[in-house]
C-alpha cells in the first residue's frame, strides 16, 4: 500500500480524533517523510481556523439566501455596488422570479427601537425591497402577487460588512 493511500484512508479519521491524528501522523513520521509531510499537512489545516469569510463571501452567501441588503438606519435598498447588484442577480436567475407566480419580502430590522417601531421599520424595508425588485429584476406587478410583511426583530439580522439584511425574498411558482 501507498504512502499516498495511507494518507488517504486515514485523513477522516484525522478529523474525527484528535489522539488518533497525533497516532498517525507519528507512524508516518517512522515510515516515509512524503506521508509524514503530507500528514503533518493535514493536521495543521485541521487545527488552524479559517480564515474569515471576505465582504465578497459574506454579500454572496446572504443574495443566495434571497437577502436584500440596507445600511443600517435607511431604507434604501443597496445596488450602488456592482457586485452586490450581480449577487441579486444571480440570486433572481437561480430563484426564477421572473416567472413566479408569488413573491414574499419579509422586512427584518434591529432590535434598537420598540417593538411597535421595529415592525414599522420591517414593513417600510419590506416595501423599499419590493419597489427595487420591481425595478431592478423588471417583475410585472400585475402579473405576479407580491406580498410584503415585517418581523420587526423577531428574526436574526445577518450582516456583510457594514451591510445589514433588511429583507429577505421568498420565490414561489404555482
Amino acid at each position: 500500500m501507498s504512502d499516498e493511500t495511507l494518507v488517504a484512508r486515514y485523513r477522516k479519521k484525522l478529523e474525527n480524533n484528535k489522539l488518533f491524528a497525533f497516532l498517525v501522523i507519528i507512524t508516518l513520521l517512522l515510515s516515509s517523510s512524503v506521508a509524514a509531510i503530507a500528514g503533518i499537512k493535514s493536521l495543521l489545516a485541521y487545527f488552524s481556523p479559517a480564515p474569515p469569510p471576505t465582504f465578497e463571501e459574506q454579500v454572496a452567501s446572504l443574495a443566495r439566501k434571497g437577502c436584500i441588503l440596507f445600511l443600517p438606519d435607511s431604507l434604501v435598498a443597496q445596488s450602488k455596488n456592482t457586485f452586490i447588484l450581480n449577487a441579486y442577480k444571480d440570486f433572481w436567475r437561480r430563484s426564477d422570479i421572473y416567472y413566479a407566480t408569488r413573491i414574499e419580502i419579509d422586512g427584518i430590522t434591529h432590535h434598537r427601537g420598540t417593538a411597535e417601531y421595529n415592525l414599522a421599520i420591517g414593513q417600510e424595508k419590506a416595501r423599499a425591497a419590493e419597489i427595487f425588485i420591481i425595478e431592478h429584476a423588471r417583475i410585472v406587478p400585475e402579473q405576479t402577487e407580491i406580498l410584503t410583511q415585517s418581523y420587526g426583530e423577531e428574526r436574526p439580522l445577518e450582516r456583510a460588512g457594514e451591510y445589514e439584511c433588511g429583507a429577505l425574498v421568498r420565490v414561489f411558482h404555482n
